[in-house]
């Protein structure tokens, strides 16, 4: 596609300009919210940084609409009961000949419709007592809109306006074959003898076109430049790429056919260095689209030519924000020593620029990289508990992402090392006010309840952590380990095994990997391989405790070693450590895993025949048991079997 941008009059314009005219002075009755789709797109964005600003709502428009006529047709056919209108503004719009014609109606709305003051709009109304005329403030939305029309009727050469209508009859011409269109028949009459009648246009245009039609024929050998495929206005492309951009960075699904991904693709694909130097956040597509594709070079050097625009501009904190997102680059690509790196680099030119609100930022960023990978935390100068302690303490700060994500990692934090419950629910209870207080995204609120199921999961609530679990939203790697677990209590062992085998598990978060390893042991398990499931127990053991004091599944994997001696007939070689993780568990007060450590003693000491002490062991602890209703089908297993022994003696 072959574009240009302007600051003139764009075919966009000149078709929303006949939707004004027919609105203020031939009775249209346009509702204003459809005005506000039609004229927002081409107002100036608020300021939005795919790169920086990714955790807030995008403060500008969603899904303006494209300088096309079908779309803008579409949008008026939605408006009830108002496909006579409809059928008034096609004719009027493919009826029309010159751009004299449109600067007319813009000299009209401006004569009869346009005043300075509300004092004057008074007047004005009570002059026009049948109300046929829509008046409106140069200040109004409609009234700021016309102005500035106006204005740009002054800028441009003859060249330019013959390029701009040359542009509006190609939008036309292709409106012609639309389904739109057609829908509306062609009974559609043409509209000329209605723009005489309303004084837009006189018998003098034929005599123009003929003379354009022979100067153009003299004039053929001479180069001048073609008319483009499409004129659009600056802040118009701009909306478009924020929009668009928004949408990649919440990976947010787009409907099919979407006019506007089409456009924007079309638009990248065959953009001039000049348009790409005026609109940087192009090599942000770009780089978005290759992190998709996992085309590392590609997407480097669209990262690269992004900040070498922007870093024209010479913005103090655009230096360490460049270093922050190649470090996330390179944490995309699971290069987690570089990436490290340029974590360190991008806090260290913050702080030399004393740019405590960019750190803050950063630190931000660096607590997700640890959450996902904390096996890395202690490659930062600072510690954790210190970092987490600066966030809290960042009274100078405005920004109340500093202070939720200092909350939160302190939660997941608690809550990995098992620290006391009423700790761990202060931070949550901070971090959940935090996070619902401002405007999240998506994302963030999905972080929030994803975390609340697996905490409740693990104090033995599974029926609330159920109702959280339905707002969050699991990556594909949760979704898939969540149906392998399932698999693996089917017993479809098949399914199991080619998952383990083709899965590339170096690439998941930390989390997410230490569950597959969980899979893993449980699968060998099942299939009698014990020798293999051991070694891969203590390995995972030393990795969650020697990097990140991960105490929960350090206890888990103890859990499941206890289940392999158990399973494989060497009940009595766990007995000391099964005795320990009841006593541990019991102190931190974790029910649901007090209650297998019951149970795994109580399978030792019936393997060991010691039926009187299993069944002490049951009853002192069936209160506890029965309060949890997964556990309650065993325990009364556990009991008619200890109780069948004990006869059978």
């Amino acid at each position: 596609m072959n574009f240009k941008v302007t600051l003139s009059l764009t075919p966009y314009d000149l078709v929303v300009i006949v939707a004004v005219y027919l609105h203020c002075l031939q009775d249209a009755n346009i509702p204003l919210e459809v005005f506000q789709e039609l004229i927002c797109p081409t107002i100036e964005p608020s300021p939005f940084d795919p790169l920086i600003d990714r955790d807030v709502v995008y403060p500008g428009l969603t899904d303006p609409l494209i300088p096309d006529l079908c779309v803008i047709t579409r949008r008026l056919s939605e408006i009830d009961g108002f496909k006579d209108m409809v059928e008034a503004y096609i004719g009027c719009v493919t009826s029309i000949k010159t751009l004299e014609t449109v600067y007319n109606m813009l000299k009209a709305v401006k004569f009869l419709c346009l005043v300075k003051t509300a004092k004057d709009l008074k007047e004005r109304r009570k002059e026009n007592e049948s109300k046929s005329i829509v008046c409106f403030t140069e200040r109004s939305f409609l009234g700021n809109y016309i102005v500035k029309c106006l204005m740009k009727v002054e800028i441009g050469s003859f060249d330019d306006k013959i390029i701009l209508f040359d542009c509006f009859k190609k939008m036309v011409s292709e409106f012609m074959d639309s389904e739109i269109r057609i829908f509306y028949g062609w009974h559609i009459p043409n509209r000329t003898s209605s723009l005489k009648n309303w004084g837009l246009m006189t018998d003098e245009y034929n005599d123009n076109e003929k003379m354009i039609k022979m100067l153009g024929e003299l004039t053929h050998n001479i180069e001048r430049n073609e008319a483009p495929d499409l004129i659009i206005s600056a802040n118009h492309l701009e909306n478009i790429l924020d929009w668009y951009l928004y949408k990649k960075v919440k990976k947010a699904p787009f409907p099919e056919d979407d006019p506007s991904q089409n456009l924007v693709t079309d638009m990248i694909n065959n953009i001039s260095l000049h348009n790409k130097s005026l609109f940087p956040k192009i090599n942000v597509i770009k780089y978005l689209m290759y992190l998709d594709n996992n085309c590392y070079d590609d997407a480097f050097k669209a990262l690269h030519n992004y900040f070498d625009y922007v870093l024209s501009q010479n913005a103090d904190s655009y230096f360490h924000i460049s270093s922050l997102c190649i470090a996330t680059f390179y944490t995309h690509f699971h290069d987690t020593e570089l990436a490290v790196k340029s974590f360190d680099e991008a806090t260290k030119v913050a702080r030399e620029h004393r740019d405590s609100d960019t750190l803050n930022l950063i630190i931000v960023w660096i607590m997700k990289f640890i959450e996902d990978r904390p096996e890395h935390a202690a490659q930062f100068n600072l510690k954790v508990d210190q970092i987490t302690r600066f966030l809290k303490s960042s009274s100078d700060s405005t920004d109340a992402r500093i202070f939720e994500s200092a909350y939160r990692f302190e939660a997941l934090t608690l809550f990995r090392r098992h620290d006391d419950k009423i700790s761990l629910f202060e931070a949550l209870y901070r971090y959940t006010v935090l996070a619902m207080e401002q405007h999240k995204s998506e994302g963030g609120m999905s972080d929030l309840m994803q975390f609340k199921t697996m905490l409740w999961q693990e104090l033995g609530f599974p029926k609330l952590a159920e109702i959280y679990d339905k707002f969050a939203k699991q990556n594909e790697n949760s979704k898939e380990l969540d149906e392998m677990f399932v698999n693996l209590e089917q017993n479809k062992l098949d399914l199991v095994k080619r998952y383990l085998k083709c899965s590339k598990f170096q690439t998941f978060g930390y989390d997410d990997r230490m569950r597959a390893t969980m899979l893993k042991v449980r699968y060998l398990r099942t299939v009698c391989e014990y020798d293999m499931a051991f070694s891969i127990v203590e390995d995972a053991i030393l990795e969650c405790t020697a990097y990140c004091s991960d105490f929960r599944m350090k206890n888990d994997f103890e859990i499941e070693k206890c289940l392999l001696f158990l399973d494989s007939n060497l009940g009595c070689r766990c007995l000391h450590l099964a005795i320990d993780l009841l006593k541990y568990n019991q102190l931190i007060q974790n029910g649901p895993t007090t209650v297998k450590c019951i149970f795994i003693l109580y399978r030792v000491l019936m393997e060991s025949c010691n039926f009187e002490d299993a069944q002490e062991l049951l009853e002192e602890n069936i209160v506890n048991i029965m309060q949890y209703s997964e556990f309650r089908e065993q325990a009364g297993i556990y009991r008619k079997a200890v109780k069948e022994a004990l006869a059978a003696e």
